[in-house]
């Protein structure tokens, strides 16, 4: 033992000798030496590809971007004294080393199309032994000055919970000014919650100056805890936006190396329609991943849980295939529950539904529950097939059951907190992400699932994470988890290219840029049974991504159903139509006449849903009540062809007109209604000055698909 620690003790006077020598022979990389002169490449201004004037992007301090608090003392935005710079690869890799071994690495990707830039950063350790406390990490510190800083709004989003009141918070649309008018703030504090991304607020942002005619686009790509300040200093006329990674105090051990956030940022000139539609495109064309190599339609997925859940067994699954066939639906999704240990459970029980479907996760080694599915799953997904549909699975591999197979089998990948019932799986652990791989791998082999629903109902995932850390290791089981949890969908996109895959947590709470790069599609609220809802969501995130990629389903509960001689008004069905739109519920109990306006709906939709991954334009402000009309147009640019949809609910107001957007202004467009083919022709000019009129009924709504014509 004494030996042991005499040739520790040798070898760390070694190590120290080794710094002081550096520091005769390259006086730069010493404690104490003078500022570093880094090429103008490590200047992140420098490297943001953009047309010239843009008011946003000359306004940009020259600074490296990001900061963070090492050994007590801050390191950035600015170029950073005593640390080594070096720029590879045409700039798009920096380094920034410091004499005690931690190296930055900073890799960006230049957007030139879109006036964008991405980058990332990742922490190392070269040095032999421990390094001191690193802390504070903003993985975005960026200033803006001049006179662009005093009419400045940050438009922001609520998060993707399931608030069932009207209007809800969840993805509410908000602009906040920040300067000297009234009213106003100086700062704006947005954030995830929870370990969950979009909780709380979306982690996608927009800065705009009206009066200038300009702004930014803003995504963070971190699938945990992020904050982002955005403050306005008027007496300096700076605007600076930090934040990033939200709770980090950790010393990194010898040779390890973490990730950090992507940061995302883009110019739009003109209205913030603009910025809205180049975010859209870019999410499309660089952070959304295709099918077969094919771009995503919106799929129509029929889902087995709301008003089903556990109440599912072979016979019934049957019927809901022929029904969810019959009108139309593409994918049918079995939901949770269907795994050995999952005992019938009616869904009306939520408590003893949820308690069901939650004590048996973690069984998947067992596959189904054969007491309800005693055929197998295989048939049965034979069967979905035979109907013209593709079959569908739920997984949710981060939470098991306390008693489940994979908790007696490998404990030491499970976390369990006091007053938390379920466990919480470790996918910071190697062994996990292989074994996770293995059995998606299986079930999609087996089962020739073309469908994943990945879903997270753990409510605090950082609580989990906080039990594992050390005080100065605080944060490192989160970059863990998720950089495990991206190493496993990264792999299935490779593995299995043609399967879809859906990312659900507890509705939409897990959307980000690392989560929109991985899954196509986002279950975006589990709030989806009131249509006025549904709209006002779709309304809200349409701002931020492709209605093509936003999950929702038309989901009529028994306990209406059943009312005797109810029907559901067509605005029911068609305030889905800004999303994926699918179905969930009990389609056996559903009436002939039902059957017949569902299947008419889902005729129109798909002749109009190829337009959600195009540009949106939303017509009227985001309805905060009842009483006001809405509208929404989804816009072609290259074909210019598109649909226009209007809404009233409870208006006063008969007749509502609404100006049209992105039309070729010289031209005249010809409008169908899509149910009827009945048509009508407009000039363009006429439809941007004085708009389209509707009139409607309450509670209806009016689809209209157009055309330019030649």
């Amino acid at each position: 033992m004494k030996k042991t620690l005499c040739s520790f003790l040798s070898t760390a006077r070694l190590w120290r000798a080794a710094i002081l020598l550096s520091g005769l022979i390259c006086p730069s990389l010493a404690v104490g030496a003078g500022e570093l002169k880094p090429s103008e490449n490590a200047m992140l201004k420098s490297l943001w590809p953009t047309q010239s004037g843009h008011e946003f992007h000359q306004a940009l301090k020259r600074e490296i971007g990001f900061s963070f608090v090492y050994d007590g003392k801050e390191v950035g935005p600015g170029r950073p004294a005593n640390w080594q710079v070096t720029t590879v690869r045409s700039g798009k890799e920096t380094r920034f080393r410091h004499f005690s071994g931690l190296t930055v690495i900073r890799e960006i990707r230049a957007l030139r199309e879109f006036e964008a830039i991405e980058y990332t950063l990742r922490f190392k350790n070269e040095n032999l032994a421990e390094l001191p406390v690193l802390t504070t990490v903003n993985a975005m510190d960026l200033t803006f000055e001049g006179d662009l800083v005093k009419s400045v709004s940050v438009v922001s989003c609520g998060g993707g919970g399931a608030e069932a009141v009207f209007p809800p918070k969840d993805f509410a649309v908000m602009r906040t000014l920040l300067g000297p008018a009234i009213p106003s703030k100086e700062e704006v504090t947005l954030s995830g919650d929870r370990g969950l991304p979009s909780a709380t607020n979306l982690p996608l942002f927009f800065l705009e100056n009206e009066a200038k005619a300009a702004g930014v686009y803003v995504s963070i790509g971190w699938t945990g805890n992020w904050k982002v300040t955005i403050r306005a200093n008027l007496r300096d006329n700076a605007l600076r936006i930090q934040g990033g990674m939200a709770d980090i105090n950790l010393k990194l051990q010898p040779g390890e190396e973490i990730s950090g956030p992507s940061i995302l940022i883009g110019c739009f000139r003109g209205p913030l329609s603009n910025g809205i539609n180049a975010l859209r495109r870019m999410i499309r064309e660089h952070y959304e991943p295709t099918v077969g190599g094919r771009r995503l339609v919106a799929p129509m997925v029929y889902t087995t849980w709301f008003d089903i859940g556990a109440e599912l067994d072979e016979k019934l699954f049957r019927t809901l295939v022929d029904r969810a066939a019959d009108l139309g639906q593409e994918i049918f999704l079995l939901d949770a529950g269907w795994y050995a240990g999952t005992p019938m459970t009616p869904y009306t029980d939520m408590g003893a539904t949820w308690d069901a479907i939650s004590r048996s996760l973690g069984n998947w080694e067992q596959g189904e529950d054969r007491t309800r599915f005693p055929s197998g799953l295989r048939p049965l997904a034979d069967y979905v097939r035979s109907k013209g549909m593709q079959f569908g699975l739920w997984f949710e591999p981060e939470r098991t059951g306390p008693e489940s197979l994979l908790v007696k089998l490998h404990p030491d990948w499970v976390t369990f907190v006091p007053k938390r019932k379920w466990g919480f799986v470790d996918f910071g652990k190697p062994e996990v992400q292989d074994y996770f791989c293995k059995i998606l791998d299986r079930y999609i082999k087996e089962l020739g699932a073309r469908y994943i629903r990945w879903d997270h109902n753990s409510e605090v995932p950082s609580s989990f994470w906080a039990v594992r850390d050390a005080p100065d290791r605080r944060g490192i089981s989160e970059i863990r988890h998720l950089e495990g949890m991206h190493r496993v969908e990264d792999w299935i996109r490779k593995n299995h290219p043609d399967v879809i895959l859906e990312s659900c947590a507890g509705g939409g709470q897990r959307i980000d840029l690392a989560t929109l790069q991985r899954r196509h599609t986002i279950w975006i609220s589990d709030q989806t049974m009131d249509p006025q809802i549904v709209r006002f969501h779709l309304e809200g995130l349409n701002h931020f991504i492709p209605g093509s990629r936003q999950g929702v389903a038309f989901a009529a509960m028994r306990n209406t159903l059943r009312q005797p001689g109810f029907t559901f008004p067509d605005i029911a069905y068609q305030s889905c139509f800004g999303g994926a739109f699918g179905l969930a519920g009990r389609l056996h109990e559903w009436p002939q006449a039902m059957r017949d306006q569902a299947r008419k709906h889902f005729e129109v939709y798909k002749k109009i849903r190829r337009f959600l991954s195009e540009d949106f334009y939303l017509l009227a402000p985001q309805s905060r009540t009842l009483e006001s009309w809405s509208g929404w147009q989804f816009h072609d640019p290259k074909t210019n062809e598109g649909f226009i949809q209007a809404f009233r609910i409870r208006s006063p107001e008969q007749k509502k007109r609404f100006l049209l957007r992105g039309l070729n202004a010289k031209s005249e467009y010809q409008f169908t209604d899509p149910y009827t083919g009945s048509t009508l022709k407009a000039a363009a000019s006429r439809l941007a000055s004085e708009g389209l009129e509707f009139d409607l009924p309450t509670m209806s709504s009016r689809v209209l698909t157009y055309r330019e014509i030649p």
